[in-house]
């Protein structure tokens, strides 16, 4: 089950979505909020430390980068 082994190896994933605006064969914005919807579905699912790190987190610390604004994610 895909939940379990996100809890189990956390650091290893990220969520992100591929939607492109305006090229061919994509539908608008309702596609990417049924996508965005699907994600926070999935996230809500797991315990919260795990949903930070595949919402977020993770993806700060591949990319090495900071967020702007407040952590999304207070423990």
């Amino acid at each position: 089950d895909w939940a379990q082994l996100f809890e189990t190896m956390p650091e290893r994933f990220v969520v992100g979505s591929d939607i492109k605006f305006g090229q061919k064969g994509h539908r608008g914005e309702g596609e990417y909020e049924q996508e965005i919807k699907r994600f926070r579905r999935m996230l809500g699912a797991l315990n919260h430390e795990t949903a930070c790190l595949l919402g977020s987190r993770n993806a700060q610390r591949i990319l090495a980068f900071k967020p702007l604004g407040p952590d999304a994610c207070p423990p």
